[in-house]
């Protein structure tokens, strides 16, 4: 059990870890019996809120969680629905993310990038690298990824506002001050769906990370 920490509005919450190990070829080639071993692993916090329960997921293989390929929810997700409905089988389970967000929240954060202000608790927005557009029938497409700085100034990010596109992911760095005093800085890709994954190579801590807080969050 994790105690609350209010002053990051933080609740009470377990935490919970399940590690296994996987055997699949190094290269992603054909299946072997030479095949080394891999640890796998995936986190999930627990927390109350009125009348629920809420659980936020972080591992390095987000098909754990949700597969998009297979359309289907992760096999960790769905081990941990099952065991929750042969306890209470009228359970009210729903699988959806209370972190998703509408895509104007990308037009708040470019705002809030370019005015340079505080988007609360003194973390700022200092660049937003990259950011998808789902063009077509939902079919992702390179042509439709917005490379480089995004502002307003872009034409292409002002045509995909006002054409209704959808915007998912962004690739955003935020600044925040530590209580030492010191600036770090974190990027993660981030999508409208609730899911989150670090950019290590453009973030910049006081402490060195753990494995723990490297991996892809929902």
């Amino acid at each position: 059990m994790l105690p609350a920490e209010p002053a990051y509005q933080v609740p009470e919450r377990v935490a919970a870890r399940l590690i296994w190990w996987d055997k699949r070829p190094a290269d992603g080639g054909v299946a072997s019996p030479t095949d080394p071993w891999f640890k796998e692993g995936v986190d999930v916090l627990i927390s109350g809120a009125p009348g629920t329960y809420l659980l936020v997921w972080s591992t390095s293989d987000s098909r754990l969680i949700n597969d998009t390929n297979a359309n289907v929810i992760g096999s960790a997700v769905e081990a941990l629905l099952s065991a929750v409905q042969t306890k209470d089988t009228a359970a009210d389970i729903s699988t959806g993310s209370v972190l998703s967000f509408d895509r104007e929240a990308y037009l708040w954060l470019t705002n809030a990038a370019e005015s340079k202000k505080s988007i609360g608790h003194g973390v700022m927005v200092t660049d937003i690298a990259g950011m998808g557009t789902d063009e077509g029938a939902g079919l992702r497409r390179l042509s439709g990824k917005l490379d480089g700085r995004v502002n307003f100034d872009r034409i292409g990010f002002i045509s995909a506002l006002g054409s209704g596109t959808d915007l998912s992911p962004a690739e955003i760095t935020f600044m925040e001050k530590t209580p030492a005093g010191k600036v770090e800085h974190t990027s993660a890709r981030l999508t409208t769906t609730g899911g989150a994954k670090s950019l290590l190579s453009r973030s910049h801590y006081s402490v060195l990370l753990t494995g723990a807080f490297k991996r892809e969050g929902r």
